[in-house]
């Protein structure tokens, strides 16, 4: 599905059609071990954006934890959160208003991952993401969607009514299932999903607090 939402594979039916000013930022799980090794982060940002000057990409790649001799030295003996950190500077750099993350979470160490939390709720765009990272998706996703028997829905719970569906303590259908509602025939408003989850989110916060 991601793949197919950033264009990189065609639809086997239906089309595609992107909104004219739409500027993607797609980071797969694959984008850490395509970097590069003999690379400095300093060239892969000046190749990226043609347009900034050294001082301009040292500037921007400081702000990643790039700064300094960092930002000179080959990326290869890096860590993999500290390749990840870099790989999400590039994707950002091109000032996308679309990002489309593939378990962006799964090299960073703590610190990482709390900066990435604040950086997506920042975020002026639209972001897609998936993630086995459940804190990660509850600090920024406004809306669930669940993709299953080939189609795709909004799943209208938590994730803790989503952990129970996966036990079979409901299925879709029954009674006690959470309610899913399909994309395409959603009459809803996406400020009502919006709402719901940041309300949601702002419980559990209180509650844990309490």
């Amino acid at each position: 599905l991601m793949k197919l939402l950033a264009g990189v594979l065609a639809p086997m039916s239906g089309e595609r059609k992107p909104a004219r000013d739409l500027a993607i930022g797609y980071f797969a799980q694959s984008q850490v071990e395509e970097l590069p090794a003999e690379a400095t982060p300093l060239a892969l940002t000046r190749e990226n954006v043609p347009g900034w000057s050294d001082q301009m990409a040292r500037d921007y790649l400081g702000g990643f934890g790039y700064g300094g001799e960092l930002a000179t030295t080959p990326v290869g003996p890096r860590s993999g959160g500290e390749k990840a950190r870099l790989a999400l500077a590039l994707l950002l750099a091109h000032k996308p208003n679309l990002l489309l993350l593939d378990e962006p979470t799964n090299h960073l160490d703590m610190a990482a991952r709390a900066a990435l939390v604040e950086a997506l709720q920042d975020f002026p765009g639209a972001v897609v993401l998936v993630s086995h990272d459940r804190a990660l998706l509850e600090s920024c996703c406004e809306r669930y969607l669940r993709v299953y028997a080939g189609g795709v829905s909004d799943f209208d719970e938590d994730l803790d009514s989503y952990a129970r569906l996966l036990r079979g303590e409901g299925s879709p259908g029954s009674s006690s299932a959470p309610s899913t509602t399909p994309v395409a025939s959603s009459t809803a408003p996406a400020i009502d999903h919006k709402e719901r989850r940041a309300l949601s989110n702002r419980l559990k916060r209180l509650e844990e607090q309490v």
